[in-house]
């Protein structure tokens, strides 16, 4: 006896039930709450001379995270001195997985091409950042320009307030939005 015909007529009962199953967890899913969106990881960097960087870590990242949904990591080292090398940069991969970092150092003194290299290569590779005020002035007396690259700009000292463009780069990415 053939049974060909009744594993077919089985087969087809089955993809039926498939499909009646399948409109149904689709109509029943629109009634469950959005899954609740991956946070921004958010490295922070701060430390240095000049500024009371623990008081603005602490400001910034509540004001930030009261606007957006943000993980931060803050890393506040090097004291009040302005060549320091923190520990944060000692390691080649020092930002991986973030999303942004944010600058808020200020380490005028520190003139190691080498490490203001280590610190603008995550940049370079297209990881994004946020500089903050005193972090403008930092590495600026390093024998390169890397650090006036990555910031499209060169700070050696407060200037007079003057017009200055700036470009979005990746109108696209999450950070931008």
């Amino acid at each position: 006896m053939n049974q060909t015909p009744r594993l077919e007529t089985r087969i087809m009962r089955l993809l039926r039930r498939i499909s009646v199953f399948a409109s149904a967890v689709a109509a029943l899913s629109s009634f469950l709450p959005a899954a609740t969106p991956k946070p921004i990881r958010a490295l922070l960097i701060t430390g240095g001379c000049c500024h009371p960087y623990a008081e603005q870590a602490a400001i910034l990242s509540k004001g930030i995270s009261a606007r957006a949904h943000i993980s931060w990591t803050i890393i506040n080292q090097g004291g009040t001195a302005k060549d320091s090398k923190i520990p944060l940069y000692e390691k080649s991969d020092w930002a991986k997985g973030f999303d942004i970092l944010v600058h808020n150092e200020c380490f005028a003194d520190l003139t190691d091409v080498a490490w203001v290299k280590r610190i603008t290569a995550p940049h370079q590779a297209g990881v994004p950042a946020v500089v903050i005020h005193c972090a403008m002035h930092s590495y600026r007396d390093a024998k390169t320009d890397e650090w006036h690259k990555f910031l499209g700009v060169a700070s050696h000292r407060h200037e007079q307030s003057r017009r200055f463009e700036v470009q979005n780069r990746k109108p696209q990415h999450p950070i931008m939005k």
